[in-house]
């Protein structure tokens, strides 16, 4: 039961992580765009560049951020498909407790041990994988929300359009 403790720390942990930059990544990559748009806005009155650099500059602060956004999505995947494993893990443990205790000739109401480690165990792998899944979702939806606006605002970069938030 340990292991899935240390899982589900961990698990919670990186989403809680992901979360909070998440949430501020949207932001931060709006500031750079208006940064961005402003700039080459007056380099294009005063050079007559083309847009298309302009959505160029944006499409690379993009690619610049995409790791960062996506960062510990595997890890976290992998965390919440560990979980109900440990717990099937658990769960044969149980039984297998069990029929140590039938073959010892143990009375049946010692045999309830065994069975109550083998449901809890079942029971913690899918808590903990469950509101991991659900959450794991979320973020990845904020994730590609984030980079939809990206690719937007480099989209209206080379039309020449203005940026906005």
């Amino acid at each position: 039961m340990w292991l899935i403790a240390l899982d589900a720390a961990l698990l919670f942990a990186f989403i809680a992580e992901r979360t909070l930059f998440l949430w501020s990544a949207g932001t931060r990559l709006n500031r750079r765009h208006q940064e961005l748009y402003h700039l080459y806005s007056a380099d294009l009155q005063a050079h007559h560049q083309s847009c298309e650099r302009i959505g160029t500059q944006h499409a690379l602060v993009g690619l610049a951020e995409h790791p960062e956004i996506t960062r510990y999505f595997a890890l976290i995947r992998a965390l919440i498909a560990i979980a109900p494993l440990l717990g099937l893990l658990g769960t044969v443990g149980g039984i297998i407790a069990t029929f140590d205790d039938l073959l010892r000739g143990a009375p049946v109401a010692s045999m309830g041990s065994g069975i109550s480690v083998a449901l809890l165990t079942t029971q913690l792998g899918m808590g903990v994988a469950i509101p991991g899944l659900i959450a794991e979702r979320l973020l990845v939806r904020r994730a590609d929300r984030i980079a939809h606006v990206h690719d937007l605002a480099a989209a209206n970069a080379q039309k020449g359009v203005p940026y906005e938030a």
